[in-house]
């Protein structure tokens, strides 16, 4: 409890802001959970902070699921069969991936809210799976053929799943799709070569060529048209590309190695991916017209991986630490790289970034692995509200015995600016180890007795990651429609000796 001196004081922000301009200081992650099972994973993020990914059952067989702060962790099914993986999301909240069904095969699905899974088909053959979605529900990806070959696919409601092709090849296979329709990815020639390819919007195929040598791939396009991906230049070197229809196909180059691969591009022509900077590891890169690549370092060890980047220029991937382990990052131009951390274990990755909102995964003491969301500025909300917290209500000081095996009460209170009735539970991550709620939800009581009803809920002593000498712990969280919410207060850690 607060001593007497505080009960009316707003407490200190935790994250002192989450400004989307300046980095990641003060991120903690935020651990989905599962559906009852062992591990989970979280692909991807829209922009109203919904989650998917694929989290294991009771039974620990994955399951497609979509999460949002006011639902929770939502089972999407499969089609007959035992597992289901989701891979990306629209900003209407329709998900795809691929879910078995019943003879054992995997189709593509697309899952609304409204009309749940529905099985997307095959192009004649056993198997396919979706990879990308756009705003208006256009659905792209990969498909069996009768002669056991693979073909890219588009898929619209209206129209069904659609052949896209090849260069004269067998196959071929889409990797994005962009809001006006254009589909990229790769197609093989007639002499097997696979080349980066751009499907048009009103149909046909163009080959975006290569860097002087025979293969390569296009992985990512944004709204304005421009193709990123790798090529070979000969000699066996694969470098990363850039293309456009007025400039062609652009040599990224690398950081002084032999390779570079790009593998995602913003609204603003910013290319993140991976390149060797003279030696083996490989570094994160971003790479604009204006500055050309940049080595966005690691976390003190010798690799780093980026994955994704958001229009406001937020790089997200994972980078390897000085301890060993890979955690999370992100980076931008202003703060550099800055460590995402972990939940109770050592390693996590980040691999989809959206407004504010970062996925990926994180693992525990107990090696299993949880889908993991980070919360930045400009995540649904802006910065954080400040609220006012008080850890163990109607007890001063608010002792805490790191060791003990027991729970610790936190009530959010209502004040005459924010009403706790408004946070979402399943949001609330506790202490420096992002303690989630002990409880399925926490319940409300006028703790402060000032007529008004506080939000209290409980958390595991052993996950909340407070340890001997501490003297303050932290609360994040967001309200139901988004608003990020973080608070703090003091304690007293004993038995310690």
């Amino acid at each position: 409890m607060h001593g007497p001196s505080q009960s009316s004081v707003l407490v200190t922000v935790f994250i002192a802001s989450f400004a989307a301009h300046t980095g990641a200081a003060g991120a903690q992650p935020i651990d989905l959970g599962t559906l009852g099972g062992t591990n989970s994973q979280a692909v991807a993020v829209n922009a109203s902070g919904q989650v998917v990914g694929f989290a294991d059952t009771v039974s620990d067989t994955p399951h497609a699921f979509s999460w949002t702060t006011a639902g929770g962790m939502v089972d999407l099914g499969t089609l007959g069969g035992p597992y289901s993986y989701a891979y990306a999301v629209n900003a209407s909240g329709q998900v795809v991936g691929e879910a078995q069904v019943a003879n054992g095969y995997f189709h593509a699905f697309s899952w609304t809210a409204a009309g749940g899974m529905v099985d997307l088909g095959t192009l004649g053959g056993a198997w396919s799976f979706a990879l990308a979605v756009n705003a208006s529900g256009q659905v792209v990806g990969i498909a069996g053929t009768p002669s056991y070959g693979s073909r890219a696919f588009s898929w619209t409601s209206a129209g069904g799943m659609i052949d896209l092709g090849t260069l004269g090849g067998a196959h071929s296979q889409a990797m994005a799709v962009n809001d006006s329709g254009q589909v990229v990815g790769c197609a093989s020639t007639a002499s097997g070569d696979d080349h980066p390819v751009l499907w048009m919007a009103g149909g046909g195929i163009v080959d975006l060529g290569t860097l002087g040598g025979s293969i390569g791939c296009a992985m990512a396009v944004n709204d304005s048209g421009q193709v990123v991906g790798w090529a070979d230049t000969g000699g066996y070197y694969l470098h990363a590309f850039s293309w456009t229809a007025v400039g062609g196909m652009i040599d990224l180059g690398t950081l002084g190695g032999t390779y570079s691969d790009a593998v995602a591009v913003n609204d603003s022509g910013q290319v993140v991916g991976s390149t060797n900077a003279g030696g083996d590891s490989p570094h994160a890169f971003s790479w604009t017209a204006a500055a050309g690549m940049l080595d966005l370092g690691t976390l003190g060890g010798t690799y780093s991986n980026a994955y994704a980047v958001n229009n406001d220029g937020q790089v997200v991937g994972a980078a390897n630490t000085a301890g060993g382990y890979d955690h999370a990052f992100s980076w931008t131009a202003a703060g550099g790289m800055v460590d995402l951390g972990a939940l109770s274990g050592g390693s996590s990755s980040a691999g989809d970034i959206e407004g504010g909102r970062a996925v990926g995964w994180s693992s525990l003491s107990d090696v299993s692995y949880h889908a993991t969301l980070w919360l930045f500025g400009g995540g649904g909300g802006g910065d954080a509200v400040q609220v006012t917290i008080d850890i163990k209500p109607g007890g001063v000081p608010n002792s805490i015995n790191p060791r003990s095996r027991g729970v610790i009460p936190a009530a959010i209170l209502t004040t005459a600016d924010f009403d706790a009735a408004t946070v979402a539970p399943s949001s609330v991550r506790f202490g420096p180890g992002g303690a989630t709620i002990a409880h399925t939800t926490g319940h409300l009581e006028d703790v402060d007795r000032d007529g008004d009803l506080d939000l209290v809920l409980h958390f595991r002593t052993v996950d909340t990651g407070i340890a001997c000498g501490d003297e303050t712990a932290s609360l994040t969280g967001e309200t139901f429609d988004g608003q990020p919410i973080a608070g703090s207060d003091s304690v007293r850690t004993v038995g310690c000796k």
